[in-house]
């Protein structure tokens, strides 16, 4: 029996070269232990990319409401590993990061898969793609380049400490017991921070931790599609979410 899934997503063609820096990182790192899987929402723009590099490819359809919470949602259904890990499609990782995702699944049920993101520019993202293999997919960049880079320390950190989004691992039953992500949030905003909290009120701080690792964000033009409203919905419940985190 697989014991994990690697999940990352994508909707449309708009970061197909971030999503393909994703999968050869991911080619290069393979561990057996693993499952890897690509969820797409709509139009099968990474079919072909997700089998060229191993992954199994899923693809929602039209039938879900394109958001971020419904794709990973879809993804957790598809896999079969014990443990599900849940990676955006622009961060980049080294060699570690498979055996540090295992060690820690030992302690803990849930748990986040980075301490810290490096934030590549254009032209190191770029400089990346043109030779993974050198630059070990963003941690072997020379220290001129990543001098021009912004880096985060507990990137998207929130209520507890620790980060709120980008890549985690979680005990697939654990995921199941608290619904998933909640869709009422729509596109993309919060619904990782509402997540966290539900999760962290079912583990507790216990069995969640933070693993000590950098990821690399490669660049990509931002998209200022955050839904407004999931504002209102996720800071009316935020309180309340707090009081159940033991």
């Amino acid at each position: 029996m697989i014991k994990y899934s690697f999940i990352t997503f994508t909707f449309g063609n708009t970061r197909l070269n971030n999503l393909e820096m994703t999968l050869m990182c991911a080619q290069m790192h393979r561990d057996p232990d693993f499952e890897y899987i690509v969820v797409e929402h709509g139009e099968r723009y990474s079919e072909a990319m997700a089998k060229k590099y191993g992954f199994k490819y899923y693809n929602a359809g039209l039938n879900i409401e394109m958001s971020r919470a419904s794709i990973r949602n879809y993804g957790a259904l598809k896999s079969t590993g014990e443990f599900i890990v849940l990676h955006d499609n622009d961060l980049l990782f080294d060699e570690t990061f498979f055996k540090s995702i295992k060690n820690a699944s030992e302690k803990f049920r849930f748990f986040y898969n980075f301490k810290k993101v490096i934030y590549l520019n254009p032209e190191v993202t770029n400089k990346v793609r043109k030779n993974v293999v050198h630059y070990a997919f963003g941690a072997k960049v020379e220290p001129h380049d990543l001098a021009n880079c912004r880096s985060a320390e507990c990137a998207y950190i929130g209520f507890g400490g620790g980060p709120q989004g980008g890549s985690f691992t979680v005990r697939k039953d654990d995921f199941m017991s608290i619904g998933g992500f909640d869709t009422v949030y729509k596109g993309w905003g919060l619904e990782d921070c509402d997540f966290r909290l539900r999760m962290l009120a079912c583990v507790g701080y216990a069995d969640y931790g933070i693993i000590n690792l950098k990821l690399y964000h490669s660049w990509h033009r931002r998209f200022e599609d955050k839904v407004v409203e999931n504002e209102a919905i996720f800071y009316s419940r935020v309180e309340k979410y707090k009081l159940l985190i033991k």
